[in-house]
């Protein structure tokens, strides 16, 4: 283990053991979940605001306001997976229309030049682009909800039926949250989906990337990383 936040508030120590056998069970089955209607409203809209298969591809998954989104587009020639061959287009998508609104964002989405907000569920978001074949030059997950109990372990992402989409997207990914056990699952899940060799570290942004960023570097927590190309 690389370590324990003490913030969160778990009996849980490093990786859940019943991950491995979890995805196991996922990548011998499919997942039929129905798309939500709004979910495949705002996927629709997308495609009508530009030409996904046109565009190098930024994907920050569960971006609250918009406010990380925002940051990722001014940091993009930082940015190691993206490059100048395209136009990048910065994609921010949550489930709460209430963050989203505190960034005057109206359904079903937001565009503001190369930065576009969404309202979809994630899940059916991320099936959605592996079934039109999208691919991504990067993926964010900024500080997701830890779900810490351990009845909550297929509720975290990397734990879910739909991760496996996540990996269908290809790019570059990367994970930053405040809970060391997180992290480690997180890598732990690639590695059990056939992408070995990811490692779960301690970070120190500089600077924040998010508002929850700056809020836990300002009070002192341990903050961990995973980063890992999917190709």
């Amino acid at each position: 283990m690389i370590g324990n936040s003490r913030r969160i508030d778990s009996s849980q120590l490093g990786v859940d053991h019943r991950l491995t056998d979890l995805i196991a069970r996922y990548r011998v089955s499919e997942y039929l979940k129905p798309v939500a209607e709004h979910t495949r409203d705002a996927f629709e809209w997308l495609c009508d605001q530009a030409d996904l298969s046109q565009h190098q591809l930024l994907l920050d998954s569960g971006c609250g306001t918009g406010a990380s989104t925002r940051h990722l587009s001014g940091g993009v020639a930082a940015d190691p997976a993206l490059g100048d061959q395209a136009p990048t287009l910065f994609i921010g998508v949550d489930q709460s229309a209430a963050r989203l609104r505190s960034e005057q964002w109206d359904a079903p989405g937001q565009r503001d030049g190369d930065v576009i907000l969404l309202r979809a569920e994630l899940t059916d978001f991320w099936r959605l682009l592996a079934e039109a074949s999208v691919r991504l030059a990067h993926h964010y997950f900024l500080y997701p909800n830890p779900w810490p109990k351990p009845s909550q372990l297929q509720r975290r992402w990397h734990a879910h039926p739909a991760f496996a989409a996540v990996l269908e997207l290809g790019g570059r990914l990367t994970l930053r949250t405040n809970w060391a056990a997180y992290a480690e699952e997180f890598a732990a899940a690639l590695d059990a989906y056939g992408h070995p060799g990811a490692k779960a570290t301690r970070i120190s942004p500089d600077p924040p990337m998010s508002p929850f960023e700056n809020k836990y570097l300002a009070s002192g927590h341990p903050l961990y990383g995973v980063c890992y190309d999917l190709g």
